[in-house]
């Protein structure tokens, strides 16, 4: 019985320490729905506040923004205005300095058209000198060319004469060596060549043309006189 009473007393103790628990379960179930119920109360309320510093920050770039882009745009209409002055002065500046090499060049081309004039008056002037020595030379050439014509006519005529007078003179050696053959002839009759001198001998030898004569002795003359002569 007593085992009996002490498992009971036990049974009723776990009994009271469960309802306990589950009391204490309940308080925490509750607490937790509680804290659930003001982390999502929290969550929302962040977000909300997020969702509204969102909105100021993006207020706030937007207008940091249109700032920016208001100095942006009078910075760059600022450079392209500086940018134009310093074209328009440069473009300026470049018409004047095409203006003044355009003088320039101007009177250059002046004063090469007035130099180009005067060497083609200088030009003319030496070619109408060169025609004029040409024509004279022409005529001075034609004078001479007459000159040497009339020449080579009386040095034709002074030839023809020496060629007359030549063959009058071979025609007179010829009756000359006739005469010569003539009288060694008869002086070999005679027999008078050996009595003659060499010298003698050597110019009769001439006349009638013994070849080798000069290297001849004495009685070699009188032999090819003798031999000619018997021609």
């Amino acid at each position: 019985m007593k085992r009996a009473r002490d498992a009971a007393e036990r049974a009723q103790d776990a009994e009271a320490e469960a309802i306990e628990a589950a009391k204490e379960a309940k308080a925490r179930s509750e607490r937790a729905k509680e804290i659930g119920d003001q982390g999502r109360k929290h969550v929302a309320a962040v977000r909300q506040e997020s969702a509204e510093n969102a909105k100021g920050r993006v207020a706030e770039a937007q207008r940091v923004a249109d700032e920016e882009v208001a100095a942006e745009r009078d910075a760059a209409e600022s450079d392209a205005e500086e940018e134009v002055r310093q074209a328009e002065e440069a473009a300026s500046k470049e018409a004047e300095a095409a203006q003044q090499e355009a003088e320039e060049a101007q009177e250059y081309a002046t004063k090469q058209v007035e130099e180009a004039n005067e060497r083609l008056a200088e030009a003319r002037r030496l070619a109408d000198e060169a025609s004029e020595a040409a024509r004279e030379a022409a005529e001075e050439a034609h004078r001479q060319a007459q000159q040497l014509a009339a020449d080579a006519d009386e040095q034709r005529r002074q030839a023809d004469e020496k060629v007359e007078a030549a063959q009058a003179v071979r025609k007179r050696a010829d009756a000359d060596a006739k005469t010569t053959t003539r009288k060694i002839k008869r002086e070999q009759v005679n027999g008078d060549l050996k009595e003659r001198t060499k010298p003698e001998l050597l110019d009769l030898a001439a006349a009638v043309e013994v070849e080798g004569r000069t290297t001849m002795t004495k009685a070699e003359l009188v032999k090819a006189i003798d031999k000619e002569s018997a021609r």
